[in-house]
């Protein structure tokens, strides 16, 4: 048999620069979490590689303000979500969370909109705690009305002056102690909807857009209510100012009751007339402890950490 004919091999030339040159450049890597980036995004995190336009201003304009305005923005979708009843606590267990902002932050923006308004405009709110208004309290006002003198007396002060110190710590304070209200009311619900075994997350998530929505609800209306003072008195008309200063409280009132009462039945998934007897079990029959028991809070942590001016 004859042989197989030999294999006409020809010599490969090394390659120019070494085996480091020839081998390929490394991925990037996201800097937000480690992931392989590909293209301009993490596909792990959807974070943007960094670019040398986001050094200028220009670009960083731009990009913040089209976050700011743009329909499809994150937060305006949120706020717009926040005024339909339930829809963000439904949107949140139903795996479309991206599409939104997380609850907290909703919260937070909610929170310092309705306290920079009140105090930009001198307003009043149940979420406050005046000297006043702990004054009245049905259940501790006698009692905190001789803890406002004592801590006048003390001070060295006249009561006034001592009022106004108070009314100012506590508007401070409620900005951060108004998150009592979401475990509170959180509690509330789960004890008028204890039949559905819903989850602790789903009341804690529910109750954090419902106090969301009670400040920023409360602000829209204020968008209407606060120009009928103004065109009262520029047209000298006390009944019509008088009447819109009272009927705020009221009309605010019958607005949450409402969303509530919606949002149960969207959010729990129950009758309409399920809905409106957990919504006035829990509204006017739990959720006035709870507040009470903020405002009674509010009333310690303002009296304890005071500043009084020296006399």
């Amino acid at each position: 048999m004859p042989a197989p004919p030999a294999l006409d091999v020809q010599a490969v030339p090394p390659a120019v620069g070494g085996v480091e040159d020839a081998a390929a450049p490394p991925e990037p890597v996201c800097a937000a979490c480690g992931g392989g980036v590909v293209g301009p995004y993490c596909h792990a995190c959807g974070e943007r590689r960094p670019r040398p336009e986001d050094e200028r201003l220009g670009s960083f304009l731009r990009e913040q303000f089209h976050e700011a305005t743009s329909a499809d923005g994150k937060l305006w979708r949120s706020l717009k979500a926040l005024f339909v009843p339930g829809k963000l606590t439904v949107e949140y267990f139903s795996g479309r969370r991206g599409l939104y902002v997380r609850p907290i932050r909703i919260f937070l923006v909610a929170n310092v909109a309705f306290f920079f308004t009140l105090s930009a405009f001198g307003a009043t709110s149940a979420f406050l705690g005046s000297a006043d208004g702990q004054r009245e309290m049905g259940l501790y006002g006698e009692w905190a009305t001789s803890r406002l003198a004592a801590g006048s007396e003390a001070a060295g002060v006249e009561q006034d002056v001592y009022d106004a110190a108070f009314d100012q710590k506590s508007g401070t304070l409620a900005t951060t102690l108004i998150g009592l209200f979401v475990p509170g009311f959180a509690l509330c619900l789960a004890l008028a909807l204890f039949w559905t075994r819903a989850s602790g997350v789903r009341y804690l998530v529910f109750s954090t857009h419902y106090v969301a929505f009670a400040m920023a609800g409360t602000l829209a209306l204020a968008l209407v209510w606060v120009p009928l003072v103004f065109v009262g008195n520029w047209l000298g008309s006390g009944p019509l100012v008088q009447w819109a200063s009272r009927s705020m409280d009221p009309v605010v009132m019958t607005m949450v009751f409402a969303y509530l009462v919606a949002a149960v039945r969207r959010a729990y998934a129950v009758r309409w007339w399920q809905a409106g007897l957990v919504s006035a079990v829990v509204g006017f029959g739990l959720s006035p402890l709870v507040t009470t028991g903020y405002r009674l809070v509010l009333f310690l942590v303002t009296l304890w950490t005071v500043d009084v001016p020296a006399p």
